[in-house]
């Protein structure tokens, strides 16, 4: 088969603007996904807030890495599971709050442990909480130990980050009712594992709806094509 010159540049033509455009594509796709790339191999050691209630900076606790923690005004030495210090509760009429964190810095997907050390000379309450707040709210808070050092009961509690619900900021923080002092010492938040099995439904999906006329015009793109070798017909 002998092709004309004028048919073999406009082929030539064509098959150069599929080039441009499929190297458009795929740098659109590396330009987007690239630096997300941290969402699905994530650095464990930029996700690790830590408080040991030793040192203060103002009205604030220095945790590891620099991580602030409110709550200085509750450091004492009366008891501490590590140390010299822990955040003290003190008894009162109405809840009482230690040290606690606010995180802003998370992704859809991903699950926290927090952690805390408790000493309750007296008994009575103490809890640590998780409170997330946005368009949409969270909260849990555990009273019950999942095990016992020299006295200590370790809190524990996990927690996702949802990908339905419109969490703007997670407060981790220790409280008890005012009944009796409770001390809490090593808060500890870090990231554990990281779930990318429903990263497509945060991807909205779009629809295109083309009219009678857009169609037609369409069908003779695609009989030109056919026409001038670009698009070959199924046998």
């Amino acid at each position: 088969m002998i092709l004309s010159d004028g048919s073999s540049k406009t082929w030539w033509s064509q098959k150069k603007i599929g080039f441009v455009l499929m190297g458009l594509i795929l740098f659109g796709i590396g330009y987007y996904a690239i630096p997300r790339l941290s969402f699905f191999f994530p650095t464990e050691a930029t996700h690790v807030y830590f408080c040991d209630a030793e040192t203060t900076v103002g009205k604030q606790f220095l945790g590891e890495k620099g991580y602030i923690f409110d709550g200085a005004e509750t450091q004492s030495d009366d008891h501490a599971f590590s140390g010299l210090y822990s955040s003290k509760v003190s008894h009162g009429e109405d809840a009482q709050f230690g040290f606690g964190i606010k995180l802003r810095d998370f992704e859809v997907g991903e699950t926290y442990k927090a952690s805390v050390w408790r000493y309750r000379p007296a008994g009575g309450p103490g809890f640590l909480v998780v409170s997330g707040k946005g368009e949409d709210e969270l909260y849990i808070g555990v009273e019950q130990p999942v095990s016992g050092d020299r006295g200590w009961e370790k809190l524990e509690v996990t927690f996702k980050v949802p990908f339905l619900k419109k969490i703007d900021e997670f407060s981790i923080y220790v409280y008890s009712t005012g009944a009796n002092k409770v001390y809490f010492d090593d808060l500890k938040i870090e990231r554990v594992a990281v779930d990318t099995s429903n990263f497509l439904e945060k991807i909205q999906v779009v629809e295109i709806q083309i009219d009678d006329a857009g169609m037609r015009k369409l069908q003779q793109k695609r009989e030109q094509a056919y026409k001038a070798g670009v698009l070959e017909r199924a046998a």
